[in-house]
């Protein structure tokens, strides 16, 4: 079980890990918890994504909640009257994801899965400056979202994969991204940690959007 508590200035995490038997392990994680494939992430290593943006709290972002599925939603806040400064909306969606549902897919994909590490307010930029993360004012445009404008075409700066770009149009087996993405090799795979298997769905998104380039 993982419980954060947000405070005003900063986010509170705590992980603790209560056994079958009633152990406790406060902070330290676990693996394979009551014999399933499902790990439990140390303190360290939720703050290793949950620092890499300043509020700390995953998910709670406009462009995610902007859904009509169950749960939570932007109108929701809106109707609430919870929203500082409500966005307007000129149809169905306050902010809309561009391109076709192959692009939608791939870019809502990398944004979730990835864009908390990997955007401008994240050390990780030093290193490897790709943009997964959607911005409202982005969204004009396939081409004028982050994804496209830092990885499409763009040499990887790091040289421990065999690929000719980050994503190279209409060559997964070229795309850094892809690869590390369609591998379970610790030095190379993404996530970095968390992760015990390959996502097939999420491979097969990024290809096909690849393919489509």
């Amino acid at each position: 079980m993982q419980v954060s508590r947000k405070r005003r200035d900063h986010l509170l995490a705590h992980v603790r890990h209560v056994h079958a038997a009633g152990g406790d392990q406060p902070g330290a994680g676990a693996e394979d918890v009551l014999g399933t494939p499902h790990d439990i992430p140390s303190r360290s290593d939720c703050r290793r994504c949950h620092d890499r943006l300043p509020g700390q709290v995953l998910g709670f972002q406009a462009i995610l909640l902007d859904h009509d599925g169950p749960g939570l939603t932007l109108q929701d806040l809106i109707d609430q009257d919870l929203l500082t400064d409500p966005p307007s909306s000129a149809g169905n969606d306050y902010f809309p994801v561009p391109g076709d549902a192959t692009a939608q897919a791939a870019l809502g994909y990398l944004h979730t899965n990835c864009g908390n590490c990997h955007n401008p307010m994240s050390d990780v930029v030093n290193t490897v400056p790709v943009d997964w993360r959607l911005r409202v004012g982005t969204l004009a445009t396939v081409e004028a979202t982050p994804a496209f404008t830092t990885a499409v075409g763009v040499a990887p700066t790091l040289g421990n994969i065999n690929a000719t770009s980050i994503l190279e149009p209409q060559d997964p087996d070229q795309s850094a991204a892809y690869l590390r993405m369609n591998t379970q090799q610790a030095a190379t795979q993404m996530p970095p940690e968390g992760r015990e298997e390959i996502d097939a769905d999420g491979v097969a998104i990024l290809a096909a959007w690849i393919n489509a380039l």
